[in-house]
């Protein structure tokens, strides 16, 4: 019996032990840096900002003709919202981002405070047409008709009192 019970021990003992050495849970790893993508429509030009987070850079460079690549030092990017003005498409994974200028734009990028600030409007020497399509404002949404008086319902403000009705209604029948 007191093998058995030496055993069991050592045997307690050693998960144990093994159980101290395991990896730490994930909520303990240090999380990364998220950096927010926002956009906005102005005449003449769409923008794109990037908020960074506090110990994130970013640079951001032309590719090719149509492009612009934004690279984060230390961050990634969170969601990627929908393009604005005379950005063709956005994406972004892990540490990059990716803006598809749309034909006949170019872009600025400057950085302000805690933000990565880019202005894409089309160039001066853009056609008449590519100009149109991008100031072209956005159709509001179709406000639903408005909703026909029930014929069950009464309309307008409540029926108001007679004069000396209030007092006739307090008599006695």
């Amino acid at each position: 019996m007191n093998t058995r019970l030496a055993i069991s021990t050592g045997l307690f003992a050693a998960l144990a032990a093994a159980g101290a050495r395991a990896d730490p849970p994930a909520a303990a790893v240090a999380a990364v840096p998220v950096a927010a993508i926002r956009v906005g429509n102005h005449e003449g030009f769409g923008r794109v900002v990037i908020d960074l987070p506090p110990g994130v850079t970013a640079s951001a460079t032309a590719e090719g003709a149509d492009g612009v690549r934004v690279r984060l030092s230390g961050g990634g990017f969170g969601a990627v919202p929908h393009a604005p003005h005379n950005v063709a498409a956005i994406s972004a994974q892990g540490p990059e981002a990716r803006l598809t200028l749309a034909p006949g734009a170019s872009f600025t990028a400057v950085r302000l405070l805690a933000h990565l600030v880019i202005d894409v409007a089309l160039k001066p020497g853009a056609s008449a047409q590519m100009q149109a399509s991008a100031a072209a404002p956005v159709p509001p949404a179709v406000a639903p008709a408005p909703r026909r008086p029930s014929p069950h319902r009464l309309s307008g403000p409540p029926p108001r009192a007679l004069p000396g009705a209030a007092a006739a209604a307090a008599l006695p029948a």
